[in-house]
């Protein structure tokens, strides 16, 4: 498990409000029991105390204890019943008094007695209505929060001072794969389980680090984003709790995915675009600094497609420029890169070669793989190319380089004609000489240029 991914609490502390959670779900059966208590309880209080004010010497102003099962109502929630007591317990009081039971008592003793009683019995009834009225507000409040965490989309989790989870809403009960009755109770690393997501670029260039995926029991994943925030202790010697909320964003990377291809690929062909050529060039370089390898860069130039254009209109354009690149495409390695620069311009990357031989290969391959004319509307247009290659290092150690090289050895397949392929020059410093250069000429065949260069090896 990746650190952060719903790591326990590190400091001490804690919160009533974990428990409260995790114990609202009884909540209706405890007011159940609790009516079930005030159908006896009540009853036999306000007999126990009718009995001792009849029982008791008539000195002791007995009647005060008819705040007992009001605060007892209180104490059971109950709101109508602390009501009901109060007036039976006064209607009592009067009662007794108007019989006489504090008779030995004067006149004015007695119903000094009896209204001391009432003022206890109306106080103590109305503490208790606030205090029922205020516990019936906490529980209320505490039962809106349960269920907007329980029905909000983001999956919720509450851990204690220990890491283990003490409740879980349904949403992440679903994304973990753990019912919620098996993971409470569970350390919170064993049910989030958390690995890096990567975002790969396209044409298989390293991929960024962009979040976490959520494992769930089942194997499957969940993009997620946490967002922890750790619960005060009310007290020095608690614990801390905290809760975590676990955002999916499968959609979120969806979009990313889909505005990095944007960036990363030409929209009309789905090759890699400038960007992505210039990204994935730089890495094959270093890999060949470091293999001492050859890097073969291909400039490919679409021959005819201003006159398609004119002729049979831009739609038929796209179309010789998708089957173009779909053509190129299928003659090379996994590992190569094809990439449309603009309009009839393309690239290829050939990495980890041992000789020129390897790139000429590739080019024959595509000048014979283009022979088929694309058929567009009934009209038969044909596909022809102009390709000129640079290799690192000889033609140069840089992308631009490179860029540059491969250009002008295309220029020159071009101006011979077209439907070949011209290797660049070396530069004077890098052979002794000026390379000589035959382009392959492939209109009629398909037989391969001849290359003559001091720095190659003849493969």
């Amino acid at each position: 498990m990746r650190p952060g991914c719903g790591a326990a609490p590190k400091r001490p502390a804690g919160f009533d409000f974990l428990g409260a959670i995790g114990d609202l779900g009884g909540m209706a059966s405890n007011r159940r029991t609790q009516r079930e208590r005030a159908a006896y309880l009540v009853p036999l209080t306000l007999v126990l105390v009718s009995a001792c004010d009849l029982l008791l010497p008539p000195e002791v102003p007995i009647a005060t204890l008819y705040s007992i099962p009001t605060l007892m109502a209180a104490w059971l929630g109950l709101r109508r019943r602390v009501v009901t007591v109060a007036v039976v317990s006064s209607v009592l009081t009067l009662v007794l008094a108007g019989f006489g039971v504090s008779g030995d008592l004067s006149a004015f003793m007695t119903w000094v007695v009896v209204a001391v009683s009432l003022f206890a019995i109306w106080v103590a009834a109305s503490f208790a209505l606030d205090w029922v009225n205020l516990q019936r507000s906490l529980k209320r409040s505490q039962e809106l929060q349960v269920k907007t965490l329980a029905n909000i989309a983001e999956g919720v989790v509450t851990v204690d001072a220990n890491g283990r989870i003490r409740w879980l809403n349904m949403v992440a009960a679903r994304m973990t794969g753990w019912s919620r009755e098996a993971a409470i109770g569970q350390p919170l690393d064993e049910v989030l389980v958390c690995e890096a997501d990567h975002m790969l670029y396209p044409e298989g260039l390293p991929g960024r680090e962009v979040g976490e995926v959520l494992v769930a029991l089942d194997g499957s994943y969940t993009p997620v984003e946490f967002t922890r925030a750790e619960l005060p202790a009310e007290r020095e010697d608690e614990g801390q709790g905290a809760v975590l909320l676990i955002r999916d964003v499968s959609e979120q990377r969806v979009r990313e995915g889909a505005m990095l291809q944007l960036a990363y690929r030409d929209p009309l062909t789905g090759l890699a675009n400038r960007a992505s050529l210039g990204d994935r060039l730089e890495l094959e370089l270093d890999h060949a600094r470091r293999r001492d390898k050859l890097v073969a860069l291909l400039f490919l130039d679409l021959d005819g497609l201003k006159r398609v254009n004119d002729e049979y209109g831009h739609d038929a354009g796209d179309a010789l420029i998708k089957t173009f690149g779909a053509r190129v495409k299928a003659v090379v390695r996994k590992g190569d890169t094809v990439a449309r620069l603009a309009g009839d311009e393309f690239n290829v990357v050939l990495p980890e070669l041992d000789a020129a031989a390897g790139a000429e290969l590739v080019a024959q391959k595509v000048l014979q793989n283009l022979a088929e004319p694309l058929v567009f509307a009934g009209h038969q247009i044909p596909l022809r190319a102009s390709i000129g290659i640079a290799l690192f290092p000889l033609h140069g150690d840089a992308p631009a380089e490179l860029q540059r090289h491969a250009d002008e050895a295309m220029y020159a397949a071009k101006q011979a004609g077209g439907q070949r392929y011209t290797l660049a020059e070396a530069p004077p410093e890098a052979t002794g000489g000026r390379a000589q250069v035959n382009g392959g000429n492939t209109d009629g065949g398909s037989s391969m240029g001849e290359v003559r260069d001091s720095a190659l090896d003849p493969v």
